[in-house]
Parts: structure tokens; sequence; C-alpha cells
């Protein structure tokens, strides 16, 4: 029996994870997948750790419940947003989340309870103090006047999360494309919001939050704050979950595959996954929310509007000002030539990048420019972020089976020979008229025609020379990519650290149609309008150029 297992008690948290040899905290090792215990030098099986913590709040919860009865704590719904909370006051304040009046409920054995809490280190004075400084720098916004007038309403409140932290794998998909990658990682202290009043823009705005400090939750936290209770549905949770992890390791999967527009399906279950309470000061005024960090103080303020984003309208934006400077020069005064040449590269950037996106709808929060900020002394100063021991430092590792088992892998997508035969391509596209006028050419004159080959006007082809240029380069960043993805050259990573390439055989690559790519990335209309754009501009440019 191991150390772990003897000390099934209320004494030992399931955070850290300890080494089951000898009771040291254990990181993560991502390299030997297991926790590694820098003390004594063992691992332990990611398992252990996830028995552990599942008969530790089992216990924990039996006993929690047993204690809130018999403390005889109040509960409270609202009638406006559906919030219920645990109190040890008679008469709490009115709802923190809507403003509404509360309403005595009755108390039940088998509530949905958390096992892990944080204290609060700030005094509501405090709170305040951190309220009105940032009122004090956004004294302009209206909203900063309206939460100044009811900071003395601010409340303390434990809200309920999902703690992850531990290994992770996930699956990486990329629209329009056949392949998909898996990767494994590690979560990092990661904080999901189980609770459906709360918002949970503010609360990833106050992180982050120091574990080291956490303790078993119990009854007399109640004297300090209002405990707000998980109602979010199972199923809604758990999507909330996979979608907080699939956020937090986009961008460095992006940064691994040099690549976007990519979907993450995470498989959490090695991770641990704790039910925690997290200590803030809310506020809620007019429509306007406030959540103050209860350990840093660290503000965060919604505005009342949500806001419509466009982000997609960037990209082509960007290119369309650099075709209309373009035209600009090449048309040298010109007006004819410079509105068909802006208005078709126009037109052909966007219908190439606009794809099937479209506006968002979303809120937006104050932006936080502070530090975070910690208490001394009964004063404020800033600080870095409280630091925590991760496990591996790699982050992220890619594994692919060649061989029918998972081995990690190196992913490039660039080699010489793929960029020589790119050039190439491109070369061939932007002198498809000329090519094609010196095989009509030829043919007339095998018939008998006085045609020759030095009187092709290959100035004519100007337009298609600059419209093919920017359809290659734009096919580039949407059908290139997709392409690229699919069809991507390994190396096998060895115990040495060093690599050995994967046969290109054996790397499985996508089985997807050219058209079956395009109409994923583009309307039908769309790419039949294109290729109808294209045929006409060709055949104009042949007609031009012959003799």
């Amino acid at each position: 029996m191991d150390v772990l297992t003897e000390q099934l008690n209320l004494d030992v948290l399931p955070l850290p994870v300890r080494c089951v040899h000898c009771g040291a905290e254990a990181n993560y090792d991502l390299a030997r997948q297991n926790y590694h215990c820098l003390f004594c030098g063992k691992s332990t099986p990611v398992q252990q750790p996830l028995r552990y913590a599942q008969a530790w709040q089992e216990r924990q919860l039996g006993l929690l419940r047993r204690q809130l009865w018999d403390a005889e704590a109040a509960l409270y719904r609202c009638p406006g947003c559906g919030a219920v909370t645990l109190s040890a006051r008679a008469t709490p304040a009115d709802c923190a989340f809507c403003g509404s009046e509360l309403q005595r409920g009755a108390m039940s054995r088998d509530l949905d309870l958390p096992t892990l809490a944080l204290p609060f280190v700030l005094s509501a004075e405090d709170a305040r103090r951190a309220l009105k400084s940032w009122v004090g720098k956004n004294r302009l916004q209206k909203e900063a006047r309206r939460v100044e007038k009811a900071a003395d309403r601010l409340e303390a409140c434990y809200l309920p999360c999902e703690l992850l932290r531990g290994p992770m794998r996930f699956q990486v998909t990329r629209r329009a494309c056949a392949r998909s990658y898996s990767c494994r990682g590690n979560a990092e202290d990661v904080l999901v919001n189980s609770s459906a009043q709360v918002d949970s823009l503010l609360l990833s705005a106050v992180e982050p939050f120091d574990w080291r400090p956490v303790r078993a939750f119990g009854p007399e936290l109640l004297g300090e704050a209002r405990l707000k209770l998980r109602d979010l549905p199972e199923a809604l949770l758990e999507h909330r979950i996979d979608g907080e992890l699939a956020t937090h390791q986009l961008g460095a999967v992006e940064r691994k595959l040099r690549s976007s527009d990519l979907q993450l399906q995470p498989d959490r279950g090695q991770a641990l996954c704790l039910s925690v309470l997290v200590p803030v000061y809310l506020l809620t005024v007019e429509g306007t929310r406030v959540m103050i960090n209860g350990q840093t103080g660290r503000v965060a303020v919604s505005r009342d509007k949500r806001v419509r984003s466009h982000q997609w309208l960037m990209e082509p934006l960007i290119l369309s000002l650099l075709a209309t400077l373009f035209w600009i020069y090449a048309s040298a005064g010109n007006l004819e030539l410079f509105i068909l040449g802006t208005a078709a590269s126009v037109v052909l950037i966007f219908a190439l990048l606009g794809g099937e996106r479209g506006e968002r709808l979303h809120r937006r929060l104050f932006r936080i420019r502070d530090p975070l900020t910690e208490r001394y002394e009964g004063r404020f100063f800033t600080s870095a972020p409280p630091e925590t021991d991760g496990g591996s430092t790699d982050g992220l590792r890619f594994y692919e089976a060649p061989d029918g088992e998972a081995v990690p892998v190196e992913i490039r997508y660039y080699t010489a020979r793929r960029i020589g035969l790119f050039l190439l391509f491109t070369l061939g596209v932007l002198a498809l008229p000329w090519l094609l006028s010196v095989a009509i050419t030829a043919l007339r004159a095998l018939f008998g025609a006085e045609v020759r080959l030095a009187g092709i006007e290959t100035a004519y082809g100007a337009v298609w020379y600059v419209l093919a240029l920017a359809a290659v380069f734009l096919g580039c960043l949407s059908l290139g990519r997709s392409l690229l993805f699919d069809h991507p050259i390994l190396y096998r990573i060895l115990p040495d650290g060093s690599s050995r390439p994967i046969p290109p055989d054996k790397s499985a690559p996508g089985r997807l149609s050219l058209w079956v790519r395009l109409r994923r990335i583009f309307s039908a209309d769309t790419i039949v309008g294109l290729a109808f754009a294209a045929l006409v501009v060709l055949i104009g440019s042949v007609l031009a150029m012959m003799p």
C-alpha cells in the first residue's frame, strides 16, 4: 500500500499532487508522462492522483454536508437570476449578481458542494480601496462614475469553479482538411467558471489566483463570505470545460503547426478536476458588473453593451489597400486601368479570404493595464503574478503512429523541393497566356499562316499577370494552408533528443479531393464566379497578345 492510500484523511489534500513513495510534491513530466518527484527522483503514475482525489472528494463531501446541516446554514434563492447561495447570516443583502431581493429556501442534504477553497486575503476595506483606485484612473467613463456611488455595496463571495491540472490530450483538426493531429500537454491550473450567473470574462480578467494556500472547505468559511452554489447543467459545464481547455492551448498549437483556423478537441480523462471556491468581491449596478480578486485586488469591470467584432475583415482590408496603392503606381494616370484593376483585385481578395466568416457579437471589458496588486501593512503594492511550480517546460508534444505505436514527432511543412515546386507553379500560372499564345501561333504557322513568335505582345497580359499573382498568393493563404496541413513532413524524436525522418508513405497523408477542399472553403457560387472571371481575363489576354 502506497503512502497516499495509507494517509487517506482530511489532512492530506489532493492538491498539490504528492509522490506515492515519499509524500513530497510531484510535478507532471511531459516526457515521462507521469508525475516526477524532485525529492526522491521516483515517478508516480497518473492514475494514482486521480483515484486519491476522487476518494478524498467523496469523503470530504459527505462530511461537509453533515457539518452544514448541523451548523444550520441558510440557503437563499434569487427569483431574478436563479442564483442559489449559502450564508451564515440570517438576513443577507440583495443578490450580488442581479440586485434582486433574495428568498429563504429549504436546506438539502444532497447539495452539490465544492470541497476546496482559497481563503480571502483582502478585507472589504481593501477591496473598496482597490475599486476607488480603478475609478480614479477611469473617471471619464460612465461605468466608473456609476460604480463609485455604489462602492459600499461590494460583497464578498466564494465562486464555484472547476480546477484542472495535469496531463491533457488534444485532437487537432482544421477546416477543409482531412487530417487530424494528436498532441499532449500539461494543464497548469486552468480555472473554469461553473456558475450560470457569473461572467466568465470577468473571472478570467481577475486571474490568476495563487493556489499555494488552498484548504479544505468548511462551514467556518461561511462567516467570511456568501457561498455561490454551482447551478450550471452538467452537459453545459462539460462543454465549457472543453472550450476553456482548447482556448488555453490554442495559441501554442497554432505556433507549433504554423496554422490558424484550428479546432481542438480535448481529452481530459487523466487530468485532475477538482471543485473549488475562489474568493472575489462582486458588485452589480445598472447593468455594470464589477469583480475584484479577493487575493490580489485586481479589478475587472464590464461595459454595458455588447459589441460586434469584424476581425476577419482586417486581412482582406490591408491587402486591398496594398492592391490599390499598386494600381495607382501601375496605371500611370490611366483612370480606366486603375478602376478595372483595383475593382478586380478587391473582389478577388474578399472572395478568397472572406470564406464563410462573419461578424461576432461579444461583451467587452475595460482593459486592465495595471499589474497585479498585493496588500502589505494595509497598503497595496504591485507585483508579478504568483509563481507556480509547473511540470515540463516543453509545453506540447505531438504524437503519430507510423508503425502502429504512438511516438513523439516534430512536424515541418517546408522543404527546398516544395518551395521550388511552388515557384515553378507560380511562373507557370503567370506565363499561361504567353504559353497559350505561343501554342496557337505555332499551330497557325503549321497551317500556313504568316505569323511569327516574335510578334507576340507580352505586355498586353499585364492584367492577367497582376490578378494571377494575387490569386496565387491568396490561394496559398487559403487552399495552400489546407494542403500543407494534410501533408506534413514528420521527424521522429529519438530518446537522445535527435530526430529521424519518417517515410512519406507512413505519414498518413490526408485524402480529400481538390473540389471538396474548395467547397469547404468557398461557396459553389464563389468558385464558379471566380473561374468564369479567370477564363474571361485569360481569353482576353491571349487575344490581345496574339500577333
